[in-house]
């Protein structure tokens, strides 16, 4: 199959997914929501630093710096602009492209995507265990854990 017509097929399993989920959680009247970064910043965390290029479990990306509202909890794109750039990423992918690192934040054992949102939802949506970022600046002085999905 070509690899923009995989991509497509698969962007429209992924829209009925995230559709499925939103209405789930309506349902059960939870939120569906990516974690922004400045939530958890009001905890006020500590020692920031620079932790250069190491791999990441991709379970543990739950938020975003600054496009949280573009994605939902479990980084399935919730605008069609999001998901034409998804779909546009996965044709590159599915051509042998090698995608660039995303780059993070650390908190505690959490990470928050500066850049590189789309390239996590690939992965997840993908089901990829663990990535290669260019970590940001660490806030490790953070006793906070991202709940297991």
């Amino acid at each position: 199959m070509r690899p923009d017509l995989q991509a497509q097929a698969e962007a429209e399993r992924l829209e009925r997914r995230a559709a499925l989920h939103e209405l789930l959680h309506r349902l059960k009247g939870e939120p569906n929501l990516l974690l922004p970064l400045h939530q958890v910043l009001a905890l006020r965390p500590k020692g920031e630093h620079h932790l250069g290029l190491r791999t990441i479990e991709v379970d543990k990306v739950v938020g975003s710096v600054d496009r949280y509202e573009d994605f939902d909890h479990r980084f399935l794109p919730k605008t069609p602009h999001t998901l034409e750039r998804w779909k546009r990423l996965r044709a590159l992918q599915l051509e042998g492209v090698e995608l660039p690192p995303i780059e993070v934040y650390q908190v505690g054992e959490a990470y928050f995507v500066k850049d590189g949102n789309h390239r996590v939802a690939l992965a997840k949506a993908r089901g990829r265990s663990s990535w290669t970022p260019t970590s940001s600046p660490s806030r490790s002085r953070c006793p906070w854990r991202p709940r297991t999905r």
